[in-house]
């Protein structure tokens, strides 16, 4: 078994890379399943710059934390068979989610949250200082200056097709066949293929 040389900044390496024996030269990755500590939710603000202490202008994400980040479900190795923690993420309407996760809400006297997340913990110790309803506060979790892992999900683009500007009149809504092409050539129009 081999391992990757890459580290985080919290300590962990992140993958563990195995090579099987076979006629084609395959590699399986294994990602960390356990997190460091339980996590918090954001959403993207927007962007900004500032500037260093030699002059260079670094662009910054800005994460905005609205309401929620409260933790729903404390999970045991006893009861599930691992250590997690469940934290939900962002308060909306009650008539915006099933019944039940309503009642799994409900039940943690929590209001209803869209985005519920476990966060499995290697020891029982770490899991039992949450208990579910609790509020998590971002000023006692971080400290300014400490750097953080960070996990996003893209806002997606759906399917964009094959469409590309031709040359010419009356071509510029044909698709481009990707058949002809032996390599890294360009691709033909449709008239040009005769």
């Amino acid at each position: 078994m081999l391992t990757s040389k890459l580290a985080f900044k919290s300590g962990f390496k992140p993958t563990q890379v195995a090579a099987r024996p076979s006629r084609r030269s395959a590699v399986t990755v294994v990602a960390r399943s356990y997190v460091p500590d339980v996590g918090v939710f954001g959403t993207k603000a927007g962007m900004m710059s500032y500037f260093t202490a030699e002059g260079l202008c670094v662009p910054a994400t800005v994460i905005a934390m609205e309401p929620g980040n409260i933790v729903t479900m404390i999970k045991t190795e006893e009861t599930d068979g691992y250590n997690a923690v469940q934290v939900g993420y962002r308060i909306i309407a009650k008539r915006k989610i099933t019944k039940p996760i309503l009642g799994h809400l409900d039940k943690a006297g929590v209001p209803p949250l869209r985005h519920i997340r476990e966060f499995k913990l290697k020891e029982k110790a770490q899991t039992m200082t949450y208990t579910p309803g609790q509020q998590l506060e971002i000023g006692t979790m971080f400290k300014e200056g400490e750097l953080v892992d960070i996990a996003g999900t893209t806002i997606g683009k759906g399917f964009q097709g094959q469409l590309q500007p031709t040359m010419g009149f009356l071509k510029g809504q044909r698709y481009p066949s990707m058949g002809p092409a032996l390599g890294m050539g360009p691709a033909l129009g449709a008239s040009e293929q005769r």
